[in-house]
């Protein structure tokens, strides 16, 4: 079999993500023959079909679709590779792609870019927030150059370096019914008594809180799941209920909150991740750096070797 093409593959990767050949020809700024030619070439070099018809929509085969996170990993590597020439050529920094939660974004983000961009202002920098699923999922498919993360992270192919711990802690509306009469740390049973409001399960904090919940013997019964820390504390400052939120986040509640450490300890343990054996960056170096400069000496670890 003879190595693959990087313009068949962008053509198929474009056939996929517009829908069909037509618009991939626009994207392209390719005749559609011209396309329909590269994947019929593509299909006939693996021998199998990629692409069948559903209405007017070409949508990947099984096949197709094994190909696509391949074909896109390829393709960024591809283009990270001709940046890095480019950088070379022309002696600038280049891109960094950082991926985060939303609290990193809001709280820990904002200061290390800002001294990152102060050094070095020629960097382009782009930053994108998700759920730390996302994230990793996104680092792995190279659409991050960097990423920081809520351990544990257990998927394979990434170096994770500790980076700093972040304690939970229980908030209460200082007039919610019974708040007062709180023990200095809070357990499980005695949050539960309340209306709660807590992070949705898909992030890793909503996890880590539904376990915390758990190892109590309970079951938390949320009047609300709320995907935005900021939308959280308002609830919270309002007077609905009662949370579980990482201790920087209490200063922003706008309003007089009861704040109790929890009891046992819940920790939300913050890391850089990146891809293993990603090649050495001037960008990527330096925002480690800065990262590191703000949250105390890193441990390391890696996964996948």
């Amino acid at each position: 079999m003879r190595s693959l093409s990087p313009d068949q593959l962008r053509s198929y990767l474009t056939v996929v993500e517009s829908g069909s050949f037509q618009a991939a020809a626009r994207r392209l700024n390719l005749t559609q023959p011209a396309v329909s030619l590269q994947i019929r070439e593509l299909e006939s070099r693996l021998g199998v079909r990629l692409l069948d018809r559903e209405g007017r929509q070409a949508v990947p085969t099984p096949a197709g679709q094994t190909l696509l996170t391949r074909a896109r990993r390829i393709l960024a590597e591809i283009d990270s590779a001709l940046e890095a020439m480019e950088r070379h050529r022309t002696g600038s920094l280049g891109r960094l792609r950082l991926g985060s939660g939303t609290s990193v974004a809001t709280h820990l983000l904002p200061a290390a870019l800002k001294r990152l961009r102060e050094r070095f202002p020629g960097l382009e920098i782009t930053v994108s927030t998700g759920t730390a699923g996302e994230i990793v999922r996104r680092l792995l498919d190279n659409d991050f150059d960097l990423a920081v993360v809520t351990l544990p992270v257990t998927e394979d192919g990434l170096e994770i370096e500790p980076l700093r711990d972040q304690p939970a802690v229980a908030i209460l509306p200082a007039d919610l019914p019974g708040a007062a009469g709180l023990p200095e740390r809070v357990s499980p049973a005695d949050l539960a008594r309340f209306p709660l409001i807590l992070d949705q399960r898909p992030s890793r904090l909503g996890q880590l809180t539904a376990a915390w919940f758990e190892s109590g013997g309970v079951q938390p019964r949320p009047i609300m799941e709320l995907a935005s820390y900021a939308a959280i504390r308002s609830m919270v400052a309002a007077g609905m209920g009662a949370s579980v939120v990482t201790s920087d986040l209490v200063a922003e509640a706008g309003a007089p909150l009861i704040v109790r450490p929890l009891d046992p300890p819940l920790v939300v343990r913050l890391a850089i991740a990146r891809r293993l054996g990603q090649p050495a960056d001037p960008a990527l170096t330096l925002a480690c750096q800065a990262l590191r400069d703000l949250s105390g000496p890193p441990g390391f670890c890696r996964h996948g070797l």
